[in-house]
C-alpha cells in the first residue's frame, strides 16, 4: 500500500513538473531579446565590483562598465569578473585595457582566460592573489555586509 501511495506521488510531481517544464519553453528566446536587464540585486553586485575595482566609492561609469560585461554580446559571469579585477588591480590596468590584452595576447592558443596561469605568471597566489584582499566574490560581499550581531536572534 505504501508503494502504490509512492507511485501515486510521483506521477503527480512528474505531471506537475512536465507542465511546468512545457510552460517555460515558450516564455522567452533569449537569443533573439534584444535587452538584456539586470536586477536589483545584480546592479548591487556590479556596483560592490566597481567599488572593489578602485578601493572606494565607484561612478556610475564603473559600474556601467561591469554591466556592460555582464550584459553584452558575451557575457562574463560575476565570478570571472572578480577574477578579472583582482588581475587589473596586479597589473595596475583598467579592466578595459585587462581585456584588449587578454582577447589580442596573439599567442594563438584558445585556452581561455586561464586565470590560475596568469596570476602564476606575475607571481601570485592564484588562490588568492592580492594582500589582504577578498579570495573570491563570496567573501567580498560577506566584508561588506557589516557585522552579524544580534541579527535574526530572539533575545
Amino acid at each position: 500500500m505504501k508503494r502504490l501511495a509512492l507511485v501515486a506521488v510521483a506521477a503527480a510531481l512528474f505531471a506537475s513538473t512536465a507542465a511546468i517544464a512545457v510552460a517555460d519553453d515558450t516564455d522567452v528566446d533569449t537569443e533573439t531579446s534584444e535587452t538584456r536587464e539586470l536586477s536589483e540585486a545584480q546592479l548591487l553586485k556590479a556596483k560592490l565590483l566597481a567599488d572593489y575595482s578602485i578601493d572606494g566609492d565607484a561612478d556610475q561609469e564603473a559600474v556601467d562598465e561591469i554591466v556592460d560585461l555582464r550584459t553584452g554580446d558575451t557575457v562574463i559571469g560575476w565570478g570571472a569578473m572578480f577574477k578579472l579585477l583582482q588581475l587589473a588591480k596586479a597589473t595596475e590596468m583598467s579592466l578595459s585595457e585587462l581585456l584588449a590584452t587578454i582577447d589580442g595576447d596573439g599567442d594563438g592558443d584558445d585556452d581561455g582566460w586561464a586565470f590560475g596561469r596568469r596570476f602564476r605568471e606575475l607571481g601570485l597566489n592564484p588562490g588568492k592573489p592580492l594582500e589582504d584582499a577578498p579570495k573570491n566574490l563570496g567573501q567580498l560581499k560577506k566584508q561588506n555586509r557589516g557585522p552579524k550581531g544580534s541579527q535574526g536572534k530572539k533575545p
